[in-house]
């Protein structure tokens, strides 16, 4: 990826873990748990670095390019994917990693509630990132599928800078999402202190983030209570409306 960065080529660049591929590919469950049980993906895409060349000048920009690619995997004793991997993921998932619309897919599989552990800094920092993040999985959450430890890398910038990201699927019940949720609480105290925004959720009410993001919550309560009344779609999995009433009556009530 250095090596790619240094020669300016390409557009989109990614290094994709072994178990994203089975996340953003499978069309149903049945898709899903038997390509994981098959352990298809985890065989043939143990470490994959993917990019995406296309012509802005024209088309001997691209031939150049992938003469450049082509030397860089040959240097630093890389190969392709087979064909027949490639041929199977392609078709369902390419588009994606350049207009994300699928995130919500692999969500839905066990649930979008995660102590995904985020740094956009250099290159180095995300690849350091990726065991301490591991720790924090595995220290603080319930086994994940498989106990399986993602890494994804997004660089910019041709790797000058570069986001790191480790996500995990759950149990999707809600003795588990209590467990999980519970451990933000520890997680962003510390990283608050250390002046961090490295926890994200897809699920984590917005009680316990929105602080870390412009009180973002506050806002979205006057959302909920205007189209929900009533609250009785997703009570607490988006926003806590009766935990925060509360608070807020509280802070109103006290004197100033």
């Amino acid at each position: 990826m250095y090596e790619i960065g240094d020669s300016e080529i390409g557009m989109l660049l990614h290094h994709w873990p072994a178990i994203y591929f089975n996340w953003w590919w499978a069309k149903s469950r049945e898709e899903f748990w038997s390509t994981w049980l098959e352990e298809y993906w985890h065989k043939n895409c143990k470490n994959v670095v993917a990019i995406c060349l296309w012509s802005l000048a024209s088309e001997k920009q691209v031939q150049y390019e992938e003469k450049v690619l082509k030397q860089i995997i040959k240097e630093s004793g890389g190969e392709p994917i087979p064909k027949d991997v490639y041929d199977r993921w392609a078709p369902y998932a390419v588009n994606n990693w350049i207009r994300d619309t699928n995130a919500c897919r692999w969500m839905r599989i066990g649930g979008g509630l995660g102590n995904t552990h985020i740094v956009f800094d250099t290159m180095d920092n995300a690849l350091a990132l990726f065991p301490a993040a591991w720790e924090r999985l595995d220290k603080y959450t319930p086994p994940a599928l498989g106990g399986i430890h993602s890494a994804w890398i997004l660089p910019f910038d041709f790797c000058h800078q570069a986001l790191g990201e480790v996500d995990y699927t759950f149990e999707k019940t809600d003795e588990v999402c209590q467990v999980v949720q519970q451990s933000f609480v520890e997680l962003i105290k510390q990283d608050r202190q250390d002046g961090v925004i490295s926890l994200a959720s897809g699920m984590a009410t917005l009680n316990i983030t929105g602080r870390d993001f412009a009180n973002v919550h506050l806002l979205v309560a006057k959302i909920k209570k205007a189209l929900d009344p009533n609250n009785v779609s997703n009570p607490t999995r988006l926003i806590d409306m009766e935990k925060l009433e509360k608070k807020l009556a509280k802070a109103e009530s006290e004197p100033k």
